[in-house]
């Protein structure tokens, strides 16, 4: 029993992973290469290998002093955890992974499962509204650093520059070139899904690229100009556009300037003669809804076809006032402004449920 606490503890490990990394070592990277690195620096890096790094709602992984390499990594797979030999020193969420993007290029093994990187990722990408300055910032942070840990030895020091002797033995774990297939994956998609939104800044090409479908049945389906009213999409079945209907009228209950019975508030997406609602910004509501989230509200349903309906129609049927009783626009144009990404998150989980309904 001595003993094997003797085998667990950090100094023990270290010796021994140490000199794996040494005797296995075949490339120019030698002991001698990190002299400079102190030995404690050395030992807590050493007996904290690696990092699993949570995204978004992802339950965290708290590290430990890791002797099996092959099983942490394997776990990271099988929960797309990305990973790190270094630790994260932030909250990583869709917010940080943009304002940090070169720091995650630089140390972060990407490792996204397919319906974060569509739901979590492009879609909330989709909705900022980006400068070609900013697009080309991250895309120029993302070229350069095409793979995580590829800096030259005298980049830094400490513990930064010791996850180079890290990343080289890792190297020899046939899991963790299963890990670099998926961060390059990752890194791929980022790079062109970037491309089509700086390329959409010039109009060369539209940010959501539809695929025309082999049998259509009705070719004028989603023609809002066809329409004189706020249209439900027909993949939707009549209970689940009741649903989309009584989801938003609770949504924007709380804006009515008078009480609107929920038929009432139905009949604009049903009758061309039905009149408008209207809303006013300046009452409370639970959700905080601004002129920019309706802006984002409505743009998210006419953007995933839940809502077939052109900016004037809806500017027709929903009537936007401020404090001051006059009519708000802006929710009816592409704001020129800045939305917070944080506003665009907010939104995003808003329709959620609704999104969720479409087959």
């Amino acid at each position: 029993m001595i003993y094997s606490k003797r085998l667990n503890s950090p100094a023990f490990c270290f010796f021994k992973t140490f000199e794996l990394i040494c005797r296995l070592n075949q490339e120019p990277m030698k002991k001698a290469d990190f002299k400079d690195v102190s030995f404690v620096t050395k030992a807590r890096s050493t007996s904290y290998f690696c990092y699993q790094v949570a995204f978004q709602d992802q339950k965290p992984v708290f590290p430990e002093i890791i002797t099996d390499f092959k099983r942490t990594v394997q776990h990271a797979l099988d929960h797309h955890y990305c990973v790190s030999f270094i630790s994260c020193p932030f909250d990583f969420n869709f917010e940080s992974l943009l304002s940090h993007f070169k720091w995650c290029c630089k140390f972060l093994y990407f490792n996204f499962s397919e319906t974060t990187m569509q739901f979590d990722i492009f879609k909330l990408m989709k909705v900022v509204l980006w400068s070609e300055q900013e697009l080309n910032t991250l895309l120029t942070a993302i070229s350069t650093h095409h793979e995580p840990y590829t800096y030259s030895l005298n980049r830094y020091s400490g513990e930064i520059k010791f996850a180079l002797m890290k990343r080289e033995n890792a190297g020899r774990e046939p899991a963790f070139q299963q890990l670099l297939i998926r961060d390059k994956s990752c890194r791929d998609r980022l790079t062109k899904y970037l491309q089509t939104l700086l390329a959409s800044q010039h109009h060369q090409v539209p940010v959501r690229i539809e695929i025309t479908p082999t049998v259509v049945h009705s070719p004028q389906k989603y023609d809002a100009s066809k329409y004189g009213y706020l249209k439900i999409t027909d993949d939707l079945n009549a209970e689940k556009q009741k649903e989309v209907i009584s989801y938003l009228y609770d949504l924007l209950n709380a804006l009515f300037i008078k009480p609107y019975s929920l038929e009432e508030f139905s009949m604009i997406f049903r009758k061309n003669e039905a009149a408008a609602i209207e809303l006013n910004l300046a009452q409370a509501n639970p959700t905080n809804l601004d002129a920019q989230k309706l802006h984002l509200l409505f743009r998210q349903l006419k953007d995933e076809k839940i809502l077939i309906a052109s900016w004037q129609l809806i500017q027709e049927k929903l009537w936007v006032y401020n404090h001051a009783g006059e009519r708000v626009n802006s929710v009816y144009q592409i704001s020129k402004g800045k939305i917070s990404n944080d506003k665009a998150r907010q939104v995003y989980k808003l329709l959620k449920p609704v999104s969720e309904l479409l087959p």
